[in-house]
């Protein structure tokens, strides 16, 4: 199962388009790692308080961004990530043992990225953004859990789309798009391409 239906909109070429307008002054608007949980664990992002830098929030946020990557793909372009292809194979295929195996390595990274977003909402103005790109990724993680349920034939399993739309997927996606512009980035600081993904801040 692919992930194309999820949200139309392009995350890469949003994310650079809506960031890269605010390179000036800063604008006035705009799992488990042992296995897959049956839910997913409660929001980091809502509890971090540190301050940050800038420039810890770039290297915070990007990190987040790659771990999604890494675990689900690309879901505008509809390309999922080799986890993520495995996965969808071992669902078609019914491996109740192997979709477990690779749920939980899939809910590792999206752990992982919910910890980065959750440091990177230390930086103030950020905080709308990366709390919404965590409930992005709590999606996921409903999502993963269906598929998993699937190929294990689960009584009353939730088809995996409907999972992520009924976890605010697709409302979180396109808040946190619209939190973008509210980040303030410092004058004269350079748009920062994050280095394994195509995302600028």
């Amino acid at each position: 199962m692919k992930n194309s239906r999820l949200v139309g909109i392009a995350w890469s070429t949003a994310l650079v388009m809506i960031l890269g307008a605010c390179s000036g002054a800063s604008p006035s608007a705009s799992p488990s790692s042992g296995s897959a949980t049956s839910t997913p664990p409660a929001s980091p992002a809502a509890s971090v308080s540190t301050a940050l830098t800038f420039e810890a929030f770039v290297v915070a946020a990007c990190s987040a961004f790659e771990s999604m990557d890494q675990a689900i793909g690309n879901p505008d372009a509809g390309t999922g990530s080799e986890l993520s292809d495995e996965l969808d194979r071992a669902v078609e295929a019914k491996d109740g043992p192997a979709a477990t195996r690779l749920a939980a390595a899939i809910m590792t990274k999206l752990d992982t990225g919910r910890r980065q977003a959750g440091l990177a909402a230390g930086y103030p103005s950020a905080k709308p953004m990366m709390t919404q790109l965590d409930r992005v990724l709590e999606a996921f993680a409903a999502m993963v859990v269906a598929k998993r349920d699937a190929a294990l034939d689960v009584s009353g399993a939730v088809e995996p789309q409907a999972a992520f739309e009924n976890a605010g997927g697709v409302e979180a996606w396109r808040a946190m798009l619209e939190a973008l512009p509210d980040i303030d980035r410092p004058a004269g600081a350079p748009v920062r391409q994050c280095p394994t993904v195509a995302v600028s801040l």
